[in-house]
């Protein structure tokens, strides 16, 4: 059902149409014209007048092919008779075909071609006038100034289209560059992802090296104590290859750089990621529920991350106020950050607000949108009252 307030819109009807169904009108008008009564003048000799008209009028759906030649040929058409025989000069049939003839010479070739071309129209006017002894009409200007208004119209017209074609194709533009903006964002958020996987995979394989090395020093010393480490080995090796196949999945950046190697964190460490942005101003209030284990280092980093990086744009979008952090255990990790938004009026004056449905669609989203989606998880990030929620979904790999 369209809304009360919607426009509705009219199919477009093509030039070509247009121009043919004007003409039809304007052969409707010419037998009115010449049937009418209250009409004084008659126009010239039916033989003369009748393929004169029916020209001038069938011109007008050329008028948009070849604007200049169709105004020069109905002068001409309209003019050179009266050098042979006498005519009047009609107004719906003849005058306002040249004057709509003038308007599209100017609505497509400008205004400077719209008023030289002018000369036609108001020289063959003249012309008859003269011809038919209708001097004084041919010296009055009262007539030339629908023409010039014409004229005038036309170029407007063409000037307001010009501004709005330059418009779309900068917001055209616009919208590549964001597009574009959007692409680099996905890549480098995937290539920090990435970074993140590699140390953990090569945490994995030193690991298992180590317990390579184990294995093959007590074999024959401790037996049992080898297995174990065998055991403990496969078990590493699979979590390696879960993670290495994550991470090519992965578009990676080709100059991405390396990056300086630090302890992989992960949802052990919250407390200290909270404690920093406590010291930034955030007030937080931190609920965790469920069977607290440890977790995939790959997926432990990517939940760390999404905590980390909802917590930043809370800072960067609405300053020192409430949030809520809620960690959920259990065959699905779930995160929720939920901030309470600016709280001072100075915080407000400082970050400019964001419209309803736009806030906080920076790399941040992006970027743990990306994470969530590596384990087959799901993001939802929206504004609830004057703050902001993130609620991300994440299946622990098995």
């Amino acid at each position: 059902m369209r809304s009360a307030g919607r426009a509705v819109r009219l199919p477009r009807i093509p030039p070509a149409v247009a121009d043919a169904l004007l003409a039809v009108a304007f052969a409707g008008i010419a037998v009115w014209e010449r049937l009418t009564p209250y009409i004084t003048y008659k126009g010239g000799p039916l033989a003369l007048d009748i393929p004169m008209t029916a020209t001038v009028i069938g011109l007008l759906a050329l008028r948009r092919v070849a604007p200049i030649r169709v105004l020069t040929l109905a002068c001409l058409v309209l003019a050179l008779p009266s050098l042979f025989v006498r005519h009047d000069f009609l107004l719906w049939s003849h005058s306002l075909p040249l004057l709509i003839m003038s308007f599209t010479v100017a609505r497509l070739h400008g205004t400077r071609i719209g008023l030289a071309a002018l000369l036609l129209p108001i020289a063959a006017t003249a012309f008859i006038f003269a011809r038919n002894g209708q001097a004084q009409d041919a010296g009055s200007l009262f007539w030339l100034l629908p023409y010039i208004a014409a004229v005038l119209v036309g170029a407007r017209l063409r000037r307001t289209a010009a501004q709005k074609a330059a418009l779309l194709a900068a917001l055209h533009r616009l919208e590549l560059e964001h597009e574009r903006r959007e692409r680099l964002a996905v890549l480098q958020e995937r290539a920090a992802v990435a970074r993140d996987l590699h140390d953990v995979v090569a945490n994995a394989v030193s690991v298992m090296l180590a317990q390579v090395e184990r294995a093959t020093r007590s074999l024959d010393v401790a037996p049992d104590s080898a297995e174990s480490s065998v055991f403990a080995l496969e078990a590493a090796g699979r979590g390696a290859t879960a993670d290495l196949r994550r991470m090519l999945g992965l578009l990676r950046s080709a100059d991405a750089g390396d990056q300086p190697s630090s302890p992989a964190p992960g949802l052990e460490t919250i407390d200290a990621l909270l404690a920093r942005m406590r010291a930034a101003g955030l007030s937080i209030d931190l609920t965790v529920t469920g069977d607290r284990r440890a977790l995939p280092p790959g997926f432990d980093v990517s939940a760390f991350r999404i905590v980390q990086e909802a917590l930043t744009n809370v800072l960067k979008h609405a300053g020192p106020t409430d949030v809520e952090v809620r960690l959920h255990f259990g065959a699905t990790v779930e995160i929720d950050v939920v901030d309470r938004g600016p709280q001072t009026a100075f915080v407000r004056a400082r970050v400019p607000a964001l419209p309803v449905g736009a806030a906080m669609r920076g790399h941040g989203i992006i970027g743990m949108r990306e994470r969530a989606t590596l384990f087959g998880g799901s993001l939802v990030a929206d504004p609830l009252g004057a703050g902001f929620a993130v609620r991300a979904r994440l299946p622990v790999p098995q």
